[in-house]
């Protein structure tokens, strides 16, 4: 049992990635290269024990920043430069998988800057791979979903990233029942923490990448399990966790979170088609199952990548019951030919598998996400076969600011 409980910021992460982009058709048919900085903020827990020895906990990703080489570095500032005190969350789940796709071909890397080699930075300072015109998006130490928070530069250079850690089982079972969503409401929430998502007002569902809810949903709002990955870690436990979770109410369950992308659940279709057989097909016809997510590469050969991944999925998944896809996008070109990018892939991701489709990750990152999101969600709401979707996510500094809507988060909402 803990007596006390300190919480310091224990360093911070930069990563310089040169990422293969592949535009896609109707918006540049060229192939790019750009350098982008990842800016990881990682919490460590140190705890007294009532015989006065202290234990350190795992590193644990609160806040990521990404943002192109090309432009201005960002100096962010830390509201406050010492470590408070603090009781940790006793349900919020700790975090989500960083979208960081890496190139089908090896990068080159002209600039003698970072690489792979890390240095320490100085004590405390302080969210695809996937190009950004594919799938990029932070991920902590203990797979989780990356909140964006300012940060000063940081010295240390991130190679990878592991998967979200389970939230608590317990929070589910204490949760209320839900209603699934209805009347076609679409807009869903990407957290980490349940208490965010009433922010985003009016939304019908919600998931957190991982199979407990973590507590903390508004009443009315459906919770969403997914099986992040075949690992052990992930498995274990699986079965009784989403059969609660379709006790709460939870209509829908999510395949592996981008199969397609090694800093993610990293699995070849065959193994994605294995696990699937096991874990998911046994819950056909008590929920609708949704297929592996995939990012927005677009590797037509092993290693698949995108909706080449996802048709070779459900070729080879004989006998597999896939309800509807699930698809990730992160971009960063110039806004109009963003939007018709998003537009196109999404369309594509229908035509060619004839199933209604979930984006359940996108987000973009070249510039005004308002403006974005003011052509995008109508769109997304006139397409019948669009079912559900969800913007990348309810953080403070994403779609919050301050306990209530960004204006990220109010161009979210309407």
């Amino acid at each position: 049992m803990r007596s006390s409980t300190v919480s310091i910021i224990a360093f911070l992460a930069t990563s310089l990635l040169v990422k293969d982009v592949v535009a896609a058709p109707g918006a540049v048919d060229i192939r790019k290269r750009e350098n982008y900085i990842i800016q990881v903020q990682e919490e460590v827990v140190v705890s007294r024990g009532p015989d006065g020895k202290y234990t350190t906990g795992k590193p644990v990703a609160v806040a990521t920043v990404t943002v192109p080489a090309s432009a201005p570095t960002p100096v962010v500032e830390d509201p406050k430069d010492t470590p408070k005190v603090v009781d940790p969350p006793k349900d919020t789940p700790s975090s989500k998988p960083i979208k960081v796709v890496e190139p089908t071909t090896k990068p080159e890397t002209k600039d003698p800057k970072p690489t792979t080699q890390a240095t320490a930075p100085p004590p405390p300072k302080p969210t695809l791979e996937a190009p950004k015109s594919t799938t990029e998006a932070p991920k902590p130490t203990s797979e989780a979903p990356k909140p964006t928070i300012a940060a000063p530069k940081p010295t240390t250079l991130v190679a990878s990233a592991a998967p979200p850690s389970e939230p608590s089982e317990e929070p589910v079972a204490a949760a209320a029942k839900v209603q699934a969503a209805s009347g076609g409401a679409k807009r869903g929430v990407a957290y980490n923490d349940g208490k965010l998502v009433k922010v985003i007002s009016g939304s019908s569902w919600a998931y957190n990448w991982a199979a407990t809810s973590g507590g903390g949903l508004p009443s009315g709002v459906e919770y969403v399990p997914m099986l992040w990955s075949d690992k052990d870690e992930k498995t274990n436990g699986w079965n009784d966790n989403v059969q609660k979770a379709i006790s709460a109410g939870s209509k829908h369950v999510l395949g592996f979170n981008e199969p397609d992308l090694g800093a993610q659940a990293h699995m070849s279709v065959d193994a994605s088609v294995t696990a699937w057989k096991k874990w998911l097909q046994p819950l056909a016809g008590k929920v609708k199952l949704g297929s592996p997510a995939v990012t927005n590469g677009n590797s037509q050969q092993e290693p698949y990548m995108g909706i080449p991944y996802l048709k070779q999925f459900l070729s080879r998944c004989s006998g597999c019951t896939i309800d509807f896809v699930v698809i990730h996008w992160y971009n960063n070109n110039p806004l109009d030919s963003a939007v018709q990018y998003f537009k196109d892939h999404i369309k594509e991701a229908h035509d060619v598998t004839g199933k209604p489709v979930w984006i359940t990750e996108f987000e973009y990152t070249g510039g005004d996400e308002a403006a974005f999101l003011k052509k995008i969600i109508p769109w997304l709401e006139a397409q019948a076969y669009v079912e559900r979707y969800s913007y990348f996510m309810a953080a403070e500094g994403k779609l919050v600011s301050g306990g209530g809507l960004s204006n990220v988060g109010k161009a979210y909402v309407g």
